[in-house]
Formats: structure tokens, C-alpha cells, sequence
């Protein structure tokens, strides 16, 4: 399992804030595709939100959409000692989700607005004392940064694409040529960085079960 906490970025006034708070879980709640991949459970705490997803791909796709707004740091922490829905409702997760909320606002300060870590017991551990975590935060944040620079032009064609249309549809349905999106897939590193995000996803994934077996 794992655990995203987003805090609104110090740009925001404290109103500012909380609308936004309000929003994203608004509509991370009505509209469970919003961001391409089914997440569920998010909540506001005061002025962050947090929420579990069960799926590293889920996890890694809802943190690079909302890295595209840079309105919010972003702490991905990994729960490799909770696993299954049965999970959900234990006193060992929600003091493991307490403790993620407390140190997730470092996220602000961090490369890219991305930090991960690992929950254990109630203590969050960092890549200092877990190296393998430290790959996979790099990456996380080289992905955010990327996603942030991509123009629209470049996301609205790369989106058309991942849906499963041609470049000659897309560009078709933009109205410009194929070498028009094309040129804006190379620029925004589309399918480097959807090839990168499924291989985090897998590193990700493996490093729980590696992690989960250690406390079997």
C-alpha cells in the first residue's frame, strides 16, 4: 500500500489553500478518473490532503498530474507492513498516515516538491537510512520536473496519444500536422517519460514486496 500527501505550496494564501485543498478532493472523490487512474479514499486534513492507493502505477500517475500545477510538494510514503483492504481500518496504518502528515510539508523544500519515504511502526524513514529510496525519489522528482515543463501543447498531444489515438489523428483532431505532434511528444520527452514512470512503478512495487517478505 501506499500513502500520497499533498500540501499546498506557501504561494497560496491561507484562503487560497484551502479552495484548493477543497477542490482536489472534490474532485478526486466525484470524479475517480480525473487524474487517468482510479484513486479512492482521499481526505482533507486541515490544510493537506492525503489518501492510500493499493497500485505504485496509480500512485506515480497521480503525482505526476498534479506535479503539471506546482501548487502543491507532493510526500509519497510506501507502506510495505500494511497490504489488502483489510488494512484500511487498523490502529497501525493510521499512526503510520499520522506520522506521513507531519513531515510531509518538507515536500515544499525538496527537488521537484517530491519526497519518499517509508512508514514503519510510526516512524517515517528517508533514503538516509533506506538507500534504495533514494533512486526512486531522484526519479520521482526528474519525472515531476519534466511534467512541469512540458508545454500544454506538448500535454494536449501526448494525452490525445496515451488515449490511444495515431499522431495522424491527433493531429487530425488538432488541426496541425504530424510532424507538428510529433515534434511536441520529442520536446515534452513523452514516451521517455511514460516508459520511466512504468518502470518506477515496478521498482516501487518490487521494493515493497522486498520490504513486506523482511516483516513476514
Amino acid at each position: 500500500m501506499l500513502c500520497v500527501t499533498l500540501t499546498p505550496t506557501k504561494s497560496l494564501s491561507k484562503g487560497q489553500a484551502v479552495q484548493a485543498v477543497g477542490q482536489l478532493v472534490a474532485s478526486l472523490s466525484s470524479h475517480p478518473h480525473a487524474v487517468d487512474t482510479p484513486v479512492a479514499g482521499f481526505k482533507a486534513h486541515h490544510h493537506q490532503v492525503q489518501g492510500c492507493l493499493a497500485s505504485p502505477h496509480e500512485a506515480v500517475g497521480l503525482i505526476l498530474s498534479v506535479a503539471r500545477s506546482a501548487f502543491w510538494g507532493m510526500h509519497l510514503t510506501l507502506l510495505p507492513g500494511h497490504q489488502g483492504s483489510d488494512a484500511m481500518g487498523s490502529d497501525g496504518l493510521q499512526c503510520d498516515l499520522v506520522a506521513a502528515l507531519a513531515v510531509a510539508g518538507d515536500a515544499l523544500r525538496a527537488p521537484g516538491q517530491v519526497l519518499v519515504a517509508m512508514a514503519d511502526s510510526g516512524a517515517i524513514i528517508g533514503p538516509k537510512e533506506v538507500p534504495q529510496l533514494g533512486a526512486i525519489e531522484s526519479s520521482l522528482q526528474l519525472l515531476s520536473a519534466i511534467e512541469r515543463r512540458r508545454s500544454d501543447e506538448g500535454q494536449e498531444a501526448g494525452v490525445m496519444v496515451n488515449a490511444g489515438n495515431s499522431q495522424s489523428l491527433t493531429a487530425s483532431e488538432l488541426g496541425v500536422s504530424q510532424q507538428a505532434v510529433s515534434a511536441r511528444l520529442q520536446a515534452g520527452y513523452w514516451y521517455e517519460s511514460r516508459r520511466a514512470a512504468y518502470w518506477l512503478a515496478h521498482e516501487i512495487q518490487t521494493f515493497i514486496g522486498t520490504q513486506a517478505k523482511r516483516r513476514a
